[in-house]
């Protein structure tokens, strides 16, 4: 009898343990079903902004359209492959009131939330010369500088008891990423309210005739021509600094060989290259002026049908456009497909005059690279045409694909950035040479975004810089919101509170906000001018990455 009934227990015990098994079985099964559901749900929610930002961006496209169907147009061209003229960009004005299309490069050049600096303590890295030399408030630069500590003046002031205004003039939802951050201050958008009582402004290409300068604060920093402006100017700027500095801009390496197409000298000038022997089966890619997401590019193979497109330079035929070599063999990822990059430059302040630099994002063309194709997908990495699937990624993948696949060095994007930065510094620097200085005014700030390539050798090329980004979300790759919301962090802290950053805010310091990198400090830069250290390119480049 104590057999049997050990027997049952034995027996109810491996039941009652086969039970626990079954029910943790279906609980896990269960928790692995709701994880599933949760990732298909963000899946799907993110999904769902590409969608809304894809048709409002298609609704835009169709205005653009349009309007370029509204503009007169040459007849079929002979190029291999042509895009096109899907949009215009936004034109930036030389002053206030003065539209971007209207000025020539003689008008700008007559003929001939996380702060951390460097770990290095200030008396080993932050020695910079002479400390007898400092800059003061009465040096009218906005700030004073000692050669270790650094102070910013109080630009704009906002209410005490109230709550800050923020309204669009002339420009629809590009930057609703920097509003969406604005109201996490508790920023209110002034719909209603009187231009004169907004805080800060946002425009894309005109200042508003309403504005108050040194009052409300306003994403313009007013002549930014050289830096984002028509790819013509932008060309003629950077040859002015680099000739001004004492040597040529084609010997310092940043960009593949350009071409004003304007010109009949350097439209001759072009055809003098194009028509070298060795030069005959080269690609040569077309860039007319003030478009963007690729529209109106063409790609061409040799001089002879160029040649017959600009009429042998007649005056009547030249257009205004920049003819660039083509780049013929790029690094490429995920199986061969070629890609570019952006990162962005910001101006955060005129007074004094402060440069950041940021990382941006890749873009991957949808169609398999050849120099060959005739698909302007291929070639076009940035045209409106590019399937959202698999497009954008981060510079973390990229140094990953470069590296597996290219074989560049573990290091190369971070050698890489070091060279983007000095660029970037240069192309601020265009804006400092012209004719029109730039303005000392106070609130004033503004983003631009700067394209580049890679060739498969590694070199890095300059495209061109872009003066009204778009300013929008790029899903899945880790730079966004977090990039907008640390630049409306760092924009309001100079202008509104100078007070709460770190006073070690230098170049030399390696000075960073977030993932923000000051490259220029114009209160820095007077010191080191004191002590005899000033800017000149032409002994920074050319330079390997």
């Amino acid at each position: 009898a104590a057999d049997n009934v050990n027997n049952i227990l034995n027996d109810d015990q491996t039941e009652t343990r086969r039970t626990r098994s079954s029910i943790g079985d279906q609980l896990e099964g269960n928790l692995h079903n709701i994880e599933s559901n949760l990732q298909l749900l963000e899946h799907n929610l993110d999904h769902v902004k590409r969608q809304d930002e894809h048709l409002d961006f298609e609704a835009k496209e169709k205005i653009y359209r349009k309007r370029s169907e509204q503009e007169s147009r040459n007849g079929d061209s002979d190029a291999i492959v042509k895009t096109e003229m899907d949009g215009f960009m936004p034109t930036d004005l030389a002053s206030e009131g003065d539209s971007m299309d209207n000025i020539k490069a003689e008008d700008y050049f007559p003929a001939p939330v996380q702060e951390s600096v460097d770990s290095t303590s200030p008396d080993e890295s932050n020695s910079f010369g002479n400390p007898s030399f400092v800059i003061s408030l009465e040096d009218g630069l906005g700030g004073e500088f000692d050669g270790t500590t650094v102070r910013l003046q109080k630009q704009i002031d906002l209410p005490e008891n109230g709550k800050a205004l923020f309204q669009n003039a002339n420009v629809d939802k590009n930057f609703w990423p920097v509003h969406k951050a604005l109201r996490k201050h508790g920023w209110v958008w002034a719909q209603k309210s009187s231009p004169g009582k907004v805080h800060m402004m946002f425009t894309k290409g005109k200042i508003p005739n309403f504005f108050k300068s040194g009052k409300q604060m306003l994403n313009s920093m007013g002549l930014s021509g050289c830096i984002g402006g028509s790819k013509s100017l932008q060309l003629q700027c950077r040859e002015r600094l680099a000739e001004k500095s004492g040597c040529s801009y084609a010997d310092l390496g940043i960009q593949p060989a350009q071409y004003p197409m304007d010109s009949r000298t350097s439209c001759m000038s072009f055809f003098d290259r194009a028509n070298k022997e060795e030069n005959l089966e080269k690609l040569w890619l077309y860039k007319p002026a003030n478009t963007y997401h690729g529209a109106g590019i063409e790609l061409y193979r040799g001089p002879a049908k160029l040649w017959k497109k600009f009429d042998k330079c007649n005056k009547k035929s030249l257009k205004k456009g920049i003819m660039m070599e083509y780049i013929s063999k790029p690094a490429t990822i995920k199986g061969g497909y070629k890609f570019d990059f952006r990162t962005y430059l910001l101006v955060g302040s005129l007074q004094p005059q402060l440069v950041f630099f940021h990382d941006g994002f890749i873009r991957k063309s949808d169609t398999k690279y050849s120099e060959h194709s005739t698909n302007k997908n291929t070639h076009v990495t940035n045209a409106v045409s590019q399937s959202s699937k698999d497009h954008f990624f981060n510079f973390t993948y990229l140094n990953h694909a470069l590296h597996s696949e290219m074989d560049f060095p573990l290091e190369y994007i971070a050698r890489a950035r070091e060279y983007l930065k000095k660029v970037t510094l240069f192309m601020f620097h265009t804006a400092r040479v012209q004719p029109q200085p730039l303005g000392r005014i106070k609130g004033r700030w503004h983003i631009f975004g700067v394209d580049w390539m890679i060739d498969q050798y590694g070199h890095i090329h300059l495209l061109e810089g872009n003066g009204y980004p778009l300013v929008s979300h790029y899903p899945g790759i880790g730079l966004t919101p977090r990039v907008w919301q640390e630049m409306t962090d760092l924009i309001l802290d100079i202008h509104t509170n100078p007070s709460s950053l770190n006073s070690r805010f230098t170049v030399k310091s390696n000075y960073k906000y977030g993932g923000w990198t000051l490259i220029f400090n114009e209160l820095e830069e007077a010191y080191n001018l004191k002590n005899g250290q000033g800017y000149n390119p032409c002994n920074v480049f050319p330079q390997e990455v």
